[in-house]
């Protein structure tokens, strides 16, 4: 697919060979844009892509792009204005798979994490894992895993107390009696918590306990039916690493 003028003076602004970006369009069959992270320009392109195929488009172009020095990655293209537009390929001219939670200085604020911290804490999996980022924004990184830890249980509960939503908001918002196949598979994995573990869900459910909350909250809290207890949403986050080789980390 041709590239317009607009996108082969891009190229050149940024120093990316031609052939790269008509590679880049030709697959992802929409416009190549300079890719923009919040309040700022930086030297990637990136092409939109649907939430259902970006994964695949990634996969596909990256044998492709790294024998030429370049990654792909699924990202967030964001306006001028610092609001979000949509979800991209972004390629970068690195073969470091950092390199995106870098240029988007993924991180979670609202819980005192870095983006070093994230940086510092894959480096860790690594030690235990053969992984490769696939993916990251300003609030999330997407990980896809080779090998996966030894063991995968404490593995879970490293994952949970560094990134608390990967459950709370993410495999912990599931129903048993929805597939309940799933949650016998998870228990089985997983059939029992670290003490250290048991001992700090515990300490967090005294203090939920004991916060001032307006008893409808409580009785909302209650009545919800896309909510399990926290250490099964563990368990579950086991069995769904085990099963996917992939793993989501955000900070909501």
């Amino acid at each position: 697919m041709a590239l317009t003028g607009a996108e082969i003076q891009l190229a050149k602004s940024i120093g990316f060979d031609q052939d790269v970006c008509e590679l880049i369009k030709q697959e992802c069959g929409s416009p190549l844009l300079r890719l923009q992270v919040i309040n700022a320009e930086t030297d990637g392109i990136v092409a939109a892509a649907s939430r259902e195929e970006v994964l695949e488009l990634v996969s596909k172009l990256q044998p492709q792009l790294l024998p030429r020095g370049y990654r792909a990655a699924w990202s967030e293209h964001y306006d001028t204005n610092g609001s979000h537009s949509n979800d991209v390929i972004a390629i970068l001219k690195s073969v470091d798979d950092t390199e995106i939670v870098r240029l988007q200085g993924s991180n979670g604020a609202n819980y005192d994490v870095s983006n070093q911290d994230v940086l510092k804490k894959i480096q860790v999996w690594r030690g235990l894992s053969e992984l490769e980022i696939i993916g990251g924004s300003s609030s999330w990184v997407a990980i896809q895993f080779k090998t996966l830890p030894k063991d995968l249980c404490t593995f879970a509960e490293d994952i949970y107390e560094f990134c608390p939503d990967s459950v709370e908001q993410g495999v912990g918002l599931q129903n048993e009696k929805d597939d309940p196949k799933k949650f016998e598979a998870a228990r089985q994995l997983f059939p029992k918590l670290s003490a250290a573990m048991e001992q700090k869900l515990a300490e967090k459910n005294a203090s939920f306990a004991a916060m001032e909350l307006p008893p409808e909250y409580r009785a909302a809290i209650a009545a919800s039916s896309f909510t399990t207890p926290t250490d099964m949403g563990i368990r579950l986050l086991a069995y769904e690493l085990h099963e996917s080789k992939q793993l989501f980390l955000w900070w909501d």
